[in-house]
């Protein structure tokens, strides 16, 4: 269990750790957000053939939650 209650693998700190619930609140996730965006969050470091999750894949897990909620509001 990482820092806040979020659940999952936190390589990115706590810098990440708070950049990712920020950027939550900011952009209206729930805590359900919050956990997909972690699961992004290891994808993305996965593709990028990183050992840990740093603060950049967080931020573009969100950018990707963001967009998808986006996507699904317009069908």
């Amino acid at each position: 269990m990482c820092a806040g209650g979020v659940p999952g693998p936190c390589g990115g700190g706590e810098a990440g750790v708070e950049g990712l619930e920020a950027g939550g609140r900011r952009m209206g996730l729930s805590g359900g957000g919050l956990g997909r965006a972690l699961k992004t969050a290891r994808s993305v470091a996965d593709l990028g053939g990183s050992q840990g999750v740093g603060v950049t894949h967080l931020s573009e897990a969100v950018q990707m939650r963001c967009l998808d909620r986006l996507g699904a509001a317009a069908q």
